[in-house]
């Protein structure tokens, strides 16, 4: 049973982020932040919800969101997740910034941002 509720919630976020696009960046924001607070769920919800946000990501085109000065918080989010989550769900973390360079549009505001976090 959980194999096939995970292919439902995974069909039902691609289904959403394909309709619903202009929600994407609220969502992730919302979501990775949530993923922050320890007590929130267990490990196996947390594997879940970041898989869940893979097809947003892959709907997000950061240099719209980059000129309308939004792109910091949501980069910020997945950075702060990436750093506090990574050990224990490395290949969902890395699915998320995978789906982030996959377009060519996207790889350079997250490299700008990356840089700007390294040089802090």
């Amino acid at each position: 049973l959980p194999d096939a509720y995970q292919a439902f919630q995974q069909g039902a976020s691609r289904q959403l982020a394909r309709r619903h696009s202009n929600l994407g960046e609220d969502l992730l924001v919302e979501a990775l932040e949530r993923q922050m607070d320890e007590g929130a769920a267990d490990a196996g919800a947390h594997r879940h919800v970041l898989a869940a946000l893979a097809p947003w990501v892959a709907t997000l085109h950061l240099p719209h969101i980059a000129a309308a000065g939004r792109a910091e918080r949501l980069l910020r989010a997945l950075y702060f997740v990436t750093f506090f989550r990574g050990d224990a769900f490395p290949r969902e973390i890395e699915t998320l910034w995978r789906h982030i360079g996959r377009s060519p549009r996207n790889v350079v505001p997250a490299l700008r941002f990356l840089e700007s976090k390294g040089l802090e």
